[in-house]
């Protein structure tokens, strides 16, 4: 009876183990799932932004080839225009390889959690193990959103000042063009 007893406690402490390494298991999956698409979505954000420097690149060197007479001004503003597109290009460059470690880490995640599935002592070590990277990757991307940030705001202060630039030599355009018609007339 007493044997009959140790079992039976053993099979429900046995059945706690395997119904917490299950949830373990869910909640591991989930998290790899939700880090594969915030990496998805960071790719996605950082093509949107080349998108959109590429988009003022060009709108400000047509703008360039119209003003001309104030070809000084212009060239002004294409440099400020380049160097807030180089200044983005390289933010997103370092954004993409922060979400392909990011990636490589949910992966090695995933990798691990596969493996623990075994046995309550295996998981318990690849908890141990996986700890110290989580909290790696986790500070990574932090890391890459305050690079992100950074980049997205010297980029949009380069791009106003060229438009500042931009807006003066089309003004000076404009005043030059009276004074032409002033001389002809």
């Amino acid at each position: 009876a007493e044997l009959s007893s140790l079992g039976e406690s053993l099979e429900a402490s046995s059945d706690k183990i395997h119904h917490h390494i299950s949830n373990a298991e869910a909640l591991a999956k989930d998290t790899a799932t939700a880090a594969s698409d915030s990496a998805q979505r960071n790719n996605a954000k950082g093509a949107e932004l080349g998108e959109v420097v590429a988009e003022w690149s060009a709108a400000v060197g047509n703008s360039c080839a119209a003003i001309g007479a104030s070809q000084e001004t212009g060239l002004q503003a294409a440099e400020a225009v380049t160097s807030a597109a180089q200044a983005a290009e390289a933010d997103l460059a370092a954004a993409g390889k922060v979400a392909a470690t990011w990636g490589e880490g949910c992966d090695r995640v995933a990798a691990l959690i596969g493996r623990a599935q075994g046995s309550a002592g295996e998981l318990r070590q690849a908890e141990a193990n996986l700890r110290p990277e989580w909290k790696q990757l986790h500070e990574t991307g932090v890391e890459a959103a305050q690079q992100w940030l950074a980049g997205s705001q010297g980029a949009a202060r380069q791009l106003e000042e060229a438009s500042e630039k931009a807006a003066a030599a089309n003004e000076a355009l404009r005043g030059e063009g009276s004074l032409l018609s002033e001389v002809t007339a």
